[in-house]
């Protein structure tokens, strides 16, 4: 019997900067120590997503194909998030609405060794996906917002530690985007 050849044929939305030559994409608290990234079915429910968050001027909703997007979760699980919320509706989850998720390893599972086995041995020029952790701080004070890497000391403003505003996964366009 011949191998049937994975065909995914759905891209996939997550949200970005808009300004950045990476692919930010912002890391959701779930539970007490638990992160989690989101990924839309369509482009308009990202698009309400950043509407809802007043993040229209910073972010956008990228298109990632089913390949990209199964890498880019390998990735993310390997830097932190263990979860993927799927469809976030902003209202719901600040009103303490439960989200749509499901574990990253739960997706891969479902998902069959076969198809992730060849998503992920595709050639190497796209298949060696590198995220960075950042983390946006606001000073409480003045709204002035500041970007370090994950795990360095938390800056200060008006002497005063500034508060965890988002945090973000980046990875290049190139090594992402099909």
């Amino acid at each position: 019997m011949a191998s049937e050849e994975f065909k995914p044929t759905r891209d996939l939305f997550v949200i970005t900067e808009k300004q950045s030559s990476n692919l930010a994409t912002p890391v959701f608290s779930v539970g007490e120590n638990e992160e989690a990234v989101a990924i839309f079915m369509t482009r308009r429910g990202a698009e309400k997503y950043i509407a809802a968050a007043d993040w229209s001027d910073t972010d956008v909703a990228a298109e990632l194909s089913p390949r990209a997007i199964v890498k880019w979760l390998l990735t993310a699980r390997e830097n932190g998030p263990t979860v993927v919320v799927i469809n976030p509706n902003r209202e719901e989850h600040e009103a303490g609405q439960p989200l749509q998720a499901i574990r990253i390893d739960e997706l891969i599972s479902l998902l069959g060794a076969t198809a992730v086995d060849h998503i992920i041995s595709q050639p190497a020029s796209r298949s060696d996906v590198v995220f960075v952790s950042y983390t946006t701080y606001r000073c409480e004070e003045c709204n002035r917002l500041d970007r370090k890497s994950s795990g360095g000391a938390v800056p200060t403003c008006h002497d005063q530690p500034m508060v965890t505003e988002r945090k973000d996964l980046q990875a290049t366009p190139e090594e992402v985007l099909d």
